[in-house]
């Protein structure tokens, strides 16, 4: 019945949006809220250039422009972060809606924007005047988008603050550290002392064996973000300028998060991605500097369990109710409690089945702090034209943890940006497990800034890189995260840059396609050293050519495939016993685990008594897994099993629609290569990915211009000819310019915006 829906409602769909198209001229209308004229060249892949003799025009403009390519987007953000998706999807998506209630960012946001500087404030008023300009329009089209057709409402009028509100969905999105204490503690239950040293290094808390919570659960498996920055400077450089390369490896999506634009401000010029949503050039360069960001991984959240044994004073809750309304059902009221420290979290809200039904959680995190000024930092990079001013508000931002590269012509400068919490010298798991409700586990406040790390070029070292590997060796509580969840992709970059020649443009474009994987160079030769020769002999022809492949993550060959098959067998092997439903969780928590087990390099005898057994039987389910599905093992290719997978959430919920949304096909690379292609872990497909390197972007300071890449394209509506036209540009390492000053051959379509006369 649901396919015979679909197949009367897509021609429906298809008439009205072509019939909307014609009735509807969608260029800008002829007046705007500007207060002088402001120019728009678009290039042959929509990318807009902004060109505004004032800052107002300028980000009036860009909200137009967002809102104008990526409203649905901008509008799921916000109802995402707000805990407001049910007014249009119904019951199915109530439990994340009261999860995100529980985080109030909605009144979180609005009290932040009257603690802004006054030019973010200006910015952001600007902002939201745009976007409400392309609101107004789209409320009175006969066909406003095909998600709007789908679930027609009236779009509510954009906030100043709902900016805000997005970078706190961004610090959501970009941690996950109260889920991996749940996973954390979940794991250690079946292992002993030196087990647990092995999986999680240095923890000195108290025995997690004697954390009173029973639970299960199937649901903890949310992933942060991931991404590479490196630089070199004029010493390493073909052309005397420093080089640099940025790639953040978020969730992928139809459109992709990312929106390039170019903005030309007076004498000021700033090319690079946005969000929409959020007025601010997140990754990109002016005329003097250019900057990147990695996620830090930091530990920024603790869970705290609240029970009969660890109660809370009753005058430190603030009870408070919430009204979430559901599409085709009575609105529900909720009772939410608060204290200063944080909310209070009912297990099932985080998907866990509690086994002592009295149980609930208390979250601390620093994302809930209204001080946050992270905007005001960013406008201070994107405004700057040296390193050191660049710095001077780096301290304002709160949250989201970010390494912070920022480059000019001479300089490089990774920073640390973000403030951490100060937890106590006695706390119970040092934020690694959750905590009894005790004063000893609450924090003492944040720690200052100055003692965040920070990375200059030195004599001795001209590149710096993180790819979210460890920066600090500090011990607890200075030392960021026990939890570090990247080893390899960083001695790739160590590999490849301590070659003594010099480097070009291309060489740092040829790093970001680089799909050499440094653990399988590790790992696949302890595999093959500890085969029987009866399988050396009987598959002689697959082991001489796993023995002459050196990591390559290529979609065309069959090497990939079955290292990555053979790897998962013996890791099923090797921690299911333990683990149970965790055991695929284990390269989360500790990302060379396999490999100093297969070294012998842990405590534990126990991980290592069974192990060459168990490395000659993964090989042989290898083997039968692809004689199933191949005539010829050494016919499969690893792009059969390992594909790229970007979907329009609510498209891909229509059969026939999904086809024309979804953006499909084999991919080299894998989660530990700097070409990231993170796996799914699927049953069915455990090897497809939907996080990558969704944008790359290239810097050549001596260029005015940066090189970069996104990998859907810049509009979100589907009968767009921007919505999916750098797909295969992306798949092919391509990459276009975009530059500080736009070239007049290089513009497609300029639209002009006048000022309102009415003004």
């Amino acid at each position: 019945m649901k396919i015979l829906q679909s197949w009367i409602l897509f021609p429906l769909i298809i008439v009205i949006a072509l019939l909307g198209y014609l009735v509807y001229d969608s260029k800008a209308p002829t007046h705007h809220h500007v207060h002088a004229l402001t120019s728009i060249n678009k290039d042959a892949f929509g990318v807009p250039s902004i060109k505004a003799s004032n800052t107002h025009d300028a980000y009036y403009t860009l909200g137009y422009l967002h809102a104008t390519d990526r409203l649905w987007q901008m509008q799921m953000f916000k109802r995402t972060s707000y805990g407001e998706l049910s007014e249009l999807f119904g019951e199915k998506t109530q439990r994340i809606d009261t999860l995100m209630r529980h985080f109030q960012f909605k009144n979180i946001a609005a009290a932040s924007f009257k603690m802004q500087t006054p030019r973010v404030q200006a910015h952001l008023n600007a902002y939201a005047h745009g976007v409400n300009t392309r609101i107004d329009e789209v409320n009175k089209m006969l066909y406003p988008g095909l998600e709007f057709m789908l679930f027609p409402h009236q779009i509510p009028k954009w906030e100043p603050y709902d900016a805000i509100g997005i970078l706190k969905l961004m610090s959501f999105d970009l941690t996950n550290k109260a889920f991996q204490e749940i996973q954390s503690l979940m794991m250690v239950k079946n292992l002993n002392t030196d087990q647990i040293h092995d999986l999680i290094s240095h923890y000195e808390g108290i025995d997690p064996h004697d954390i009173a919570l029973q639970f299960s659960s199937d649901e903890i498996n949310k992933d942060h973000g991931a991404s590479n920055v490196w630089a070199i400077d004029p010493t390493r450089s073909s052309n005397q300028i420093s080089l640099g390369a940025a790639d953040p490896h978020l969730r992928l999506s139809a459109p992709i998060i990312w929106y390039l634009v170019g903005i030309d401000i007076d004498h000021q010029s700033i090319v690079g991605a946005t969000i929409p949503g959020i007025p601010a050039v997140l990754i990109g360069r002016n005329n003097h500097l250019g900057w990147g960001m990695t996620n830090l991984g930091a530990d920024d959240q603790d869970l705290l369990y609240i029970d009969k044994k660890h109660p809370i004073p009753a005058e430190k809750v603030n009870n408070v109710e919430a009204i979430i309304s559901i599409k085709g059902k009575k609105p529900v009221t909720l009772k939410f409690k608060y204290t200063p420290a944080g909310p209070i979290i009912s297990p099932r809200s985080l998907g866990i089945d509690m086994f002592t039904p009295d149980t609930e959680f208390l979250l601390q995190w620093t994302a809930l702090d209204p001080h946050d000024q992270s905007l005001e930092s960013m406008y201070q990079v994107m405004y700057s034209n040296q390193i050191k001013d660049a710095q001077k508000k780096l301290n304002l931002i709160i949250s989201p943890y970010q390494n912070l590269m920022i480059i000019d012509q001479n300089q490089l400068s990774l920073s640390t940006v973000g403030l951490l919490p100060k937890r106590k010298q006695n706390h119970d798991t040092q934020g690694v497990f959750p905590a009894a409700y005790a004063d000893r586990n609450l924090w003492d406040g944040l720690i200052a800034f100055k003692e965040n790390p920070v990375i200059t070029n030195s004599p001795n070292n001209h590149f710096i890189a993180n790819t979210n590997n460890q920066v600090t060796n500090k011990p607890y509580p200075n030392n960021i995260t026990f939890i570090w969840s990247d080893y390899y992709r960083i001695e790739r970059i160590h590999q490849l840059l301590k070659n003594p020649r010099l480097f070009d443009i291309h060489d740092m474009q040829n790093m970001q396609l680089d799909i050499t994987s440094v653990k399988a160079d590790h790992i696949y030769k302890q595999l093959i050293s500890s085969l029987s020769e009866e399988y050396k002999t009987t598959y002689k022809e697959i082991v001489q050519s796993l023995i002459q492949w050196h990591g390559q993550m290529d979609k065309t060959r069959f090497e990939p495939l079955f290292y990555h098959l053979w790897l998962r067998h013996l890791e099923q092997k090797l921690y299911q016993p333990w683990l149970h439903t965790q055991w695929q969780s284990v390269s989360k928590i500790s990302p060379t685990l396999t490999e100093r087990i297969l070294n012998h390099q842990v405590q534990s005898p126990l991980w290592s008594q069974h192990l060459s057994d168990y490395i000659n039987l993964a090989f042989i389910d290898t083997v039968r897994d692809l004689q199933l599905k191949y005539a010829n093992i050494l016919q499969a290719q690893w792009g059969d099993e390992h594909q790229i997978i970007q979907k329009n959430i609510v498209i891909d919920a229509i059969p026939i629609l999904r086809n024309f949304s979804q953006l499909k096909s084999p991919i080299d690379g894998d989660g530990d290569t700097l070409y990231r292609t993170t796996f799914m872990n699927q049953k069915k497909h455990p090897f497809y990915s939907d996080r990558s390197s969704g944008l790359r972007m290239l810097f050549d300071m001596n260029q005015p211009e940066v090189k970069v890449m996104i990998s859907t394209g810049q509009s979100g509506d589907l009968f767009s000819n921007h919505y999916a036209d750098c797909f295969s540009l992306w798949l092919n390492g391509e990459y276009i310019s975009l530059p500080l000053k736009q070239a007049q051959n290089n513009i497609i379509e300029t639209i002009t915006l006048s000022p309102n006369p009415a003004q």
